[in-house]
């Protein structure tokens, strides 16, 4: 997805034209899977439950993960990863997930509803990510009614909030040639406390594993846009901790497998 600075405008539109600009064509494009984002958002607070877990949902607000999202759209997984992407960097939605739900929230729908259509900004701001749905233990589930969906800070055990510094600095040390973020804030902390401590279980053999995939990458570690200045594979701090995790190791794992037939 690829703007201009000098032809954007805001346009305020609603739902149902959206919906009628889509048509009624059976096949899911990107307009179909946004409006589908767009009308499945909660308007109200609302609780939904998952594998026992009662979710809090934020007006503008739903819980649907990649694999959901790609039977319902019909879609490939890394294609419906690569379109949130998208979305996300452009900072029109904002995705918060653990082991237990995803929770997509339509940063455009909550800011034009808070504020005057005339008001609603032009440029979105950043903001951060995480993924992806796999098994839990019952010690791991205890940590999810407290903190899942807390906005930063989040009220961390020392314990906790230590790990997230560690996994920063090991970000730093082992990527000198990726760009760095701002200092050390709450923001980051809990882009790595849901990727790390929620989606790896706090394993740094796992996140050393992970890193160690994009390392080898030069196109993803930096090394390819050092020696020609370019690359548009290279990989940011928002990236690493973001739904981009579990697709590197589902596509190292395909990789792997193809290597040993």
């Amino acid at each position: 997805m690829k703007t201009s600075t000098e032809n954007k405008i805001q346009v305020t539109i609603d739902t149902n034209l959206l919906t009628y600009l889509g048509g009624s064509t059976q096949v899911c494009n990107r307009l179909h899977a946004f409006i589908d984002l767009l009308q499945n958002a909660v308007k109200e607070p609302a609780e939904i439950s998952k594998r026992g877990i009662t979710i809090h949902l934020a007006p503008g607000q739903l819980e649907a993960s990649i694999v959901e999202l790609s039977i319902k759209w019909k879609w490939h997984r890394k294609t419906v990863a690569s379109f949130l992407d998208e979305l996300e960097s452009h900072g029109y939605i904002k995705r918060m997930s653990s082991n237990v739900s995803t929770i997509i929230e339509l940063i455009c729908l909550n800011r034009c509803a808070a504020e005057s259509p005339t008001n609603c900004p032009t440029e979105p701001t950043p903001f951060y990510t995480e993924e992806v749905p796999a098994l839990c233990t019952a010690d791991f589930l205890q940590l999810l009614p407290d903190v899942a969906h807390q906005d930063p800070p989040m009220q961390l055990s020392d314990d906790i909030r230590q790990s997230c510094k560690k996994v920063y600095d090991l970000f730093i040390e082992t990527f000198p040639l990726l760009d760095k973020p701002e200092s050390y804030n709450d923001c980051l902390e809990k882009d790595i406390y849901y990727v790390f401590i929620l989606g790896m279980k706090g394993n740094f053999s796992r996140l050393e594993k992970y890193f160690g995939i994009i390392k080898a990458d030069p196109f993803k570690n930096g090394t390819m846009a050092a020696q020609t200045g370019i690359s548009s594979g290279k990989v940011s701090f928002q990236q690493l901790f973001s739904t981009n995790w579990q697709l590197v190791f589902d596509c190292d794992a395909e990789n792997s497998t193809e290597h040993d037939e």
